[in-house]
């Protein structure tokens, strides 16, 4: 019962930060491609990466916010040039640890 409860957890965090990722995706690939999520216990998801503009930045963190479910975002966004060579696609991954 124990497993299973963990199971349902871990299945819910996976699925909030697929939904933040897919809404980041949704507003403006071009803009966060270079953008991380990471989906934590609790409703936190965490954002890292690298946007061209703090108006990027804000944006990023206000689309993960209206996220349902989402109860906190952790900002690792940095402002800097993008390079030519970056990946072309958001990230996502998980990790099973108590917010900071």
């Amino acid at each position: 019962m124990v497993a299973s409860a963990g199971l349902q957890q871990t299945q819910r965090h996976i699925h909030l930060g697929q939904r933040v990722a897919q809404e980041l995706r949704a507003a403006s690939f071009q803009r966060f491609q270079r953008i991380t999520v990471r989906g934590l216990l609790c409703g936190f998801v965490e954002l890292d990466g690298v946007v061209s503009s703090y108006f990027a930045k804000s944006l990023a963190l206000q689309i993960a916010r209206q996220v349902s479910g989402v109860t906190d975002v952790i900002d690792r966004i940095r402002v800097g040039p993008v390079s030519a060579g970056s990946p072309t696609r958001i990230l996502y991954r998980i990790e099973l640890k108590e917010p900071n």
